[in-house]
Order: structure tokens, then C-alpha cells, then sequence
């Protein structure tokens, strides 16, 4: 299928077949380049000591930040598909990556940002202080589409008041190993 030139896409995320919100990531490039162009920012850290994760991170803050900048200049419809962090350091990502769509929706760009939440603990992010009230606040006033696995994860993520989700079902089939070491933990 020919890519629609008219929409682009920016789009964040861990690009990898490790693990399973990697390999979802990674089929939804797939699925998103068939159709738009793609600019995409692989967040995928692994196998790297300490410093080299910090230094790895801060080159993808710095990423986001002139990839959002350029987005000023385009006049095509946008949209912004990312997998929210769910720990303080890699949320710094997250931060730059909603203060930038709030500014371009703000100078009236046709911004449209879709989070895909992976797991359940990005309530306690939003649990750390004013940082984390604030990070909140920006998530509920920018996202347009939160996508989760199941009616569970609303009271893990922006709460069961916010009314811009999308439930799709985890497309990664679990073993049944795996499925009970988590039941046992």
C-alpha cells in the first residue's frame, strides 16, 4: 500500500523483538509505514552499562527535542505515536516529548498524539511529587488516543474519568511458564 504523504508520523518507542512491548512496538512500525511517513526514534536501551544508558538517553531526549522543533515547520497533519516510560529518568523523554505537542497544538499545528501504554505502574510515576502531578497534567491535557491492554489498566494509567482510551488487546501470546512465575511473584 502506497504511504498517504498528507499525514506523518513521529514515532517513539522501544523498536526491538526482546521483548513484548518491543515486539508490539515494532509491528506497529511495521504496520504504520505501510500506510504514512514514518519519522521514527527507537527508545530501546539494552545491554549497556550505567553511563552509557544515561548517555544513550540524553541523545534521545535531544532527539525528540529538535524532531518536535522541525515539526514547527511542517504543515502537514501530525501524528505523534509514542510508548509511555514508566520510570522517573526515561519519563524525561516523555516530558520534552508532551511540553512540545502542547506548544505545537498551542501555534495551532494539527498535532494528534497517541500514547500505547505497556504494563501497569505508570500510576506510580505520576505518584512522585509535583514532577509526577505535573507529568499527569500534561498527559491528560495532550493525549488524544491512550491505548491499553484491558479496562484494568485505567486505574493504573490517568484514572477511570478519562475518556480518550482505546483498548486493544495484547496481540503477544504468553507461555504458560511465564504466565505462572508472574502469578507467583
Amino acid at each position: 500500500m502506497a504511504n498517504n504523504n498528507k499525514i506523518r508520523v513521529l514515532f517513539v518507542g522501544p523498536i526491538t523483538k526482546n521483548h513484548g512491548q518491543g515486539i508490539v512496538t515494532y509491528f506497529t512500525l511495521k504496520i504504520l509505514t505501510s500506510y504514512f511517513l514514518v519519522d521514527r526514534i527507537n527508545t530501546n536501551i539494552h545491554d549497556l552499562n550505567f553511563i552509557k544508558k544515561i548517555i544513550f538517553s540524553l541523545k534521545i531526549i535531544f532527539k525528540i527535542f529538535f524532531k518536535i522543533i522541525s515539526l514547527m515547520f511542517h504543515r502537514e497533519e501530525t501524528i505523534i505515536y509514542f510508548t509511555p516510560s514508566r520510570n522517573f529518568f526515561s519519563s524525561m523523554k516523555d516530558f520534552i516529548l508532551l511540553v512540545g505537542a502542547l506548544l505545537l497544538k498551542k501555534i495551532n499545528k494539527n498535532i494528534y498524539l497517541i500514547g500505547h501504554l505497556h504494563g501497569s505502574d505508570l500510576i506510580n510515576l505520576f505518584k512522585k511529587g509535583i514532577y509526577g502531578k505535573f507529568l499527569k497534567i500534561l498527559y491528560k491535557e495532550n493525549i488524544d488516543r491512550l491505548i491499553i491492554n484491558s479496562e484494568s489498566h485505567k486505574k493504573f494509567s490517568l484514572g477511570t474519568e478519562f475518556n480518550k482510551y482505546k483498548k486493544i488487546d495484547n496481540p503477544i501470546e504468553i507461555s504458560k511458564s511465564t504466565k505462572d512465575k508472574i502469578k507467583n511473584k
